[in-house]
């Protein structure tokens, strides 16, 4: 039992509303957490950047210890599943409360062991998520749109197209409109942050594509400020180097008179695409690894599948796989955990199979097969199971 009138001694009391954010991976770890009421939802960065949900932490639960204890950065992002109140516990104060309650140390470490015996539990919950229109118009992208005029073509590709469809009322219910604080020209601006809490994995695709129940998450993975056009992924949004941030500054000028946002009026598809070349500008404006590029051109691709525009689709594509394998077999800027390298070797072995290579994709798809202790079981299975397909089934 939790000793609440020792833990007033030594933490702080705070109180979240559901989908708000605790801490974020990779941020500076300098205090653990205790949930006293409510639900904290834990989620990992995937190798795109999008989150997925791998455990949750109830009442009485707690996290952050590793970070105090370790002195390192997040290793995952927490949000609140439901209204919330937590104790935060620096690592003085941890320190003082385990001299005052020796137990406590040891349910922490009955804790961690437990979070352990849970790895293999969790990755089933994440492999059975794996199983758990719009209409096409020719035209240019420089002619005004609702909330968009380009003044220059070459933010775009040449094929690409101005396209009809707008927001659907329902994915209302999905996001929430949050202020943000743009890093390059630091004025606030409003956005719309994602409900990860609402979201309902249907299946993963081979391509790694998410689709979920209902919404569509990738009208809104770009955050673009509207003072001063910076455009990145959410999650990724406030990192920026000192090296990118002055790159950018002494293109804003320039960049500011090939595109002018109008933030009223309802989202359509054309500027959500806008969003995603801005991306792109600046990631090259930053020289971004290639693994950034090709997350984008990915999610490029999806957007032109869903809008119907097949050759489209096949260019974006192409332009994914070529930085996915630069970023794999020449980039010295990449870093991918284990689990990750697993992930581009599938999709590597996905993007070959497109394009008709099937030894190239059979070779990628066999070396994302690992031993347990380099390897993730699910993304293990995954592999075995492409490869099966791709062998007997003549897809």
């Amino acid at each position: 039992m939790i000793n609440l009138e020792k833990i007033k001694n030594v933490g702080s009391f705070r109180k979240y509303k559901i989908d708000e954010y605790i801490c974020k991976e990779g941020d500076k770890g300098d205090e653990m957490y205790i949930v006293l009421s409510g639900r904290a939802d834990v989620y990992i960065n995937l190798m795109d950047g999008t989150p997925l949900k791998i455990s949750e932490i109830p009442t009485g639960g707690f996290f952050g210890e590793m970070s105090i204890l370790e002195n390192a950065s997040r290793n995952a992002t927490v949000i609140a599943g439901d209204n919330m109140i937590v104790v935060g516990i620096d690592r003085n104060g941890l320190i003082n409360l385990i001299k005052e309650e020796p137990h406590f140390a040891y349910n922490i470490m009955k804790g961690l062991s437990s979070r352990v015996r849970r790895m293999n539990s969790e990755l089933k919950e994440i492999s059975s998520q794996f199983r758990c229109s719009l209409l096409e118009e020719d035209g240019h992208p420089n002619q005004e749109m609702d909330r968009i005029i380009i003044t220059d073509n070459a933010l775009f590709h040449k094929n690409h197209k101005h396209y009809e469809g707008q927001e659907p009322d329902s994915y209302k219910g999905f996001y929430y409109e949050t202020d943000i604080k743009c890093p390059i020209c630091e004025k606030e601006f409003t956005a719309k942050q994602q409900r990860l809490s609402k979201l309902c994995l249907d299946r993963i695709e081979n391509d790694f594509r998410r689709i979920y129940k209902d919404f569509e998450p990738l009208w809104y993975n770009i955050w673009i400020c509207p003072n001063c056009y910076y455009a990145k992924y959410y999650t990724d949004f406030e990192n920026v180097s000192d090296a990118c941030y002055k790159k950018i500054k002494s293109d804003e000028k320039n960049f500011k008179e090939k595109i002018i946002i109008n933030t009223d009026g309802k989202l359509d598809i054309n500027f959500v695409f806008a969003t995603y070349y801005v991306a792109l500008y600046w990631a090259n404006v930053c020289n971004d690894n290639p693994l950034k590029v090709a997350n984008l051109w990915m999610s490029l691709s999806w957007l032109y599948k869903d809008i119907g525009d097949e050759e489209m689709y096949e260019v974006a594509y192409e332009e994914a796989f070529i930085n996915f394998y630069e970023a794999y077999y020449n980039s010295k800027t990449v870093e991918l955990t284990a689990a990750q390298e697993q992930q581009m070797c599938i999709l590597l072995g996905e993007l070959f199979y497109r394009k008709g290579e099937k030894d190239k994709a059979l070779k990628h798809l066999r070396h994302a097969v690992r031993n347990k202790k380099t390897g993730v079981e699910t993304l293990n299975k995954k592999a075995r199971d492409r490869i099966y397909e791709i062998k007997n089934l003549g897809e």
